[in-house]
This record gives C-alpha cells, structure tokens and sequence, in this order.
C-alpha cells in the first residue's frame, strides 16, 4: 500500500469516526430531552397527587426553590424594566 493509500484510508477512518461522534452526540442530546420530558410529566403528576413516592420529594422541593428564585428574577427585572420607563420620562 503506497503512501496516497494509507492517507487516505487514514482519512476514510476519522470521517467514519466522526460522523460516529455526531450520531453519538445527537442520540445523547435526544436523551437528555427525553428525560427532561420524562422529569416534567413526572412533576406535573407529583403536583397533581396522582403521583406520590418519598424518592421524589427532595427533588421536587430544588424544582420548587429553583421556580421561586426564577419567579423573583423576574419580578426584579419587571420592576426594574417599570422604574426605567418611570425615570426615562423624567
């Protein structure tokens, strides 16, 4: 096998292994979805009390906590957008 052969099958092989790489990355990402709609239906269900299992509590208590904190970010920027419309006319 001369030199152009064995560059070129080189190349043949990281192409090979990289579209592996992407498939890898996208089927990982389609799985990290996955579960995140799995989390959410799961949520809903606990919240509704058709759900109930002590292994969901503490996770469910941090989506809480994190849904309060979101909930004054934006009630921090919505009075901060309501005082800059105040002062921009002044």
């Amino acid at each position: 096998m001369g030199l152009i052969d064995r560059v070129k099958a080189g190349a043949e092989q990281a192409a090979g292994r990289a579209r592996e790489s992407v498939q890898e990355a996208q089927l990982r990402h389609e799985l990290g979805q996955a579960y995140g709609e799995l989390g959410r239906v799961s949520y809903a269900l606990l919240e509704q009390g058709v759900l109930a299992d002590e292994r969901f509590v503490a996770p469910a208590e941090r989506v809480r906590g994190l849904e309060a904190q979101l909930a004054v970010l934006a009630a921090g920027v919505s009075r901060d957008d309501d005082n800059e419309t105040d002062t921009e006319g002044t």
